[in-house]
């Protein structure tokens, strides 16, 4: 097996203040020992903020003495944009106002926010208002934020500017996810992005849940060679083999009132077939077509493994809301990130732990978050491209410094967290790095039912991958091939 190394971030627990001076990915910091009350560590090397966090390489003072308009939508104000009309009191609305209130002083724009309903249901209008605009070139908005199957809209009727061609915009700092470029790009273009710019990704991305009282209870580190759920993970042994060992048969036989494993819905099933490590499309040579591994046995192995979890009737085992984990009827649980608040506030003693990967020779953990993240685009007809790069790239790199410190760490690792901080910050960012991005997801508009296929087929028990896969490819493949000719 290849040597990996994860990033592991300790935080502030009690009185204790520790530092991590290991390689960090999303959050590189000054080595120990270095003042780090200065913003620049030399004057040719990267520049660190007072807290040790990477500075992004734009202008530090610019008067762009304008207005700056961006077309959001309103379904995610409060996790995006803080209500104007109310004084800023809680965690998030303080936090999402300091990074408006810094970027304006500092690019001399004023941040003004369009928003429409811009949902599942809404997601056709929402694109109508935007092409109207770049239809008759009007220039109305600088910024796009948007549900993903939305962005997925505009990107096919020609709405957004290629991001990749653009100055100021750097797709390597830890603001964006590590896995955006190699998973959401369409050939060698990318149409839209999130990341630190956003709280959405972190709300809204698939992970498991471990009761660890429970697990103490059910002394199930017996099962594992006495090693803890974190140790398991940090191992790569955090498999579907060892989901089953440590979930199921350890119960009573009385499904209705304790579970091994509960799932919020069958949209979980999605997680499970990125964690096992799986794309439904990839870039070859820059090229966009269906990914040649779904026509190969590991495929159908694991499809055949994860129904027996989704579809068999068992007694161990539920597709039900995340109230089964908050009533503490489950020792594990499958959800987004965001039901961690419910769980805390209830008093579940609870870690987030990644999706289980197929074996433990996989590269890495991964996981896909749901489509009610923010996607930012460029729109075609923006006043001015650099500049829309330029606030695109600072709102992500202030995010990263400013929000994803405070809600990501403050709110979710620490407050929403009822059990060890330390090791469960670990497994928050396991998780935060293992997100992908599918193309298929994004685009299903385009592509139909084809991002749905995997969690259809696992909840349906009569089903088999080579069934799925076979009547499936005939339709998908023609679409994926219109696709790339109309954005590749």
């Amino acid at each position: 097996m290849k040597k990996r190394i994860f990033l592991w971030r300790f935080l502030t627990v009690v009185f204790v203040l520790s530092v991590l001076l290991t390689s960090c990915v999303r959050k590189p910091k000054k080595p120990v020992g270095e003042d780090t009350t200065t913003t620049d560590i030399e004057e040719t090397g990267p520049r660190f903020d007072a807290n040790g966090y990477l500075m992004d390489d734009l202008p530090e003072k610019v008067n762009l003495d304008r207005e700056f308009n961006i077309y959001s939508w309103q379904d995610q104000k409060h996790w995006d944009w803080y209500d104007e009309e109310v004084y800023p009191t809680n965690l998030v609305d303080i936090v999402l106002y300091k990074r408006q209130s810094n970027i304006q002083d500092r690019f001399g724009i004023t941040l003004n926010r369009v928003y429409q309903p811009g949902t599942w249901d809404n997601r056709n209008a929402f694109i109508t208002t935007l092409a109207n605009s770049v239809k008759f070139n009007d220039g109305l908005y600088d910024l796009v934020s948007q549900y993903t199957p939305c962005a997925g809209i505009g990107a096919t009727q020609n709405l957004y500017a290629d991001m990749n061609s653009m100055e100021y915009l750097d797709f390597s700092k830890p603001w964006w996810p590590s896995k955006l470029l190699s998973t959401a790009q369409i050939g060698e273009r990318l149409y839209f992005a999130s990341g630190d710019i956003t709280p959405t990704l972190i709300r809204n991305v698939h992970c498991m849940f471990v009761n660890t009282g429970y697990y103490e209870q059910y002394q199930l580190a017996d099962l594992v060679g006495g090693r803890s759920i974190y140790d398991v993970v940090r191992d790569y042994d955090w498999t579907l083999e060892t989901l089953k060992l440590l979930a199921l048969d350890h119960v009573a036989d009385d499904g209705a009132e304790m579970f091994g494993l509960s799932f919020v819905n069958k949209v979980q099933a999605d997680a499970f077939f990125f964690g096992g490590g799986f794309k439904l499309l990839e870039n070859n040579n820059g090229i966009l077509t269906i990914s040649p591994e779904l026509a190969k046995q590991p495929i159908s192995d694991w499809f055949d493994q994860v129904q027996k979890l989704f579809a068999e009737s068992r007694y161990d085992v539920t597709i039900k809301s995340d109230a089964v984990f908050r009533n503490k009827q489950s020792i594990f649980h499958s959800g987004t990130i965001s039901a961690s608040q419910n769980f805390a506030q209830d008093g579940v003693q609870f870690s987030v732990l990644p999706i289980p990967m197929r074996n433990s020779e996989q590269e890495s953990y991964y996981t896909c978050a749901s489509f009610w993240v923010g996607m930012y685009s460029i729109p075609a007809d923006a006043k001015n491209f650099s500049e829309s790069a330029m606030i695109l790239e600072a709102l992500a790199s202030e995010g990263y410094r400013t929000v994803t410190d405070e809600i990501y760490y403050t709110l979710f690792q620490i407050r929403y967290n009822s059990t060890d901080n330390v090791n469960s910050a670990e497994m928050f960012d396991v998780v935060s790095d293992s997100i992908v991005f599918d193309t298929a997801r994004s685009f299903t508009d385009h592509l139909q039912s084809m991002f749905a296929a995997f969690r259809n087929g696992v909840t349906d028990e009569a089903a088999s991958w080579s069934s799925v896969y076979g009547s499936g490819y005939p339709a998908w493949n023609p679409r994926v091939i219109s696709l790339f000719a109309i954005l590749g």
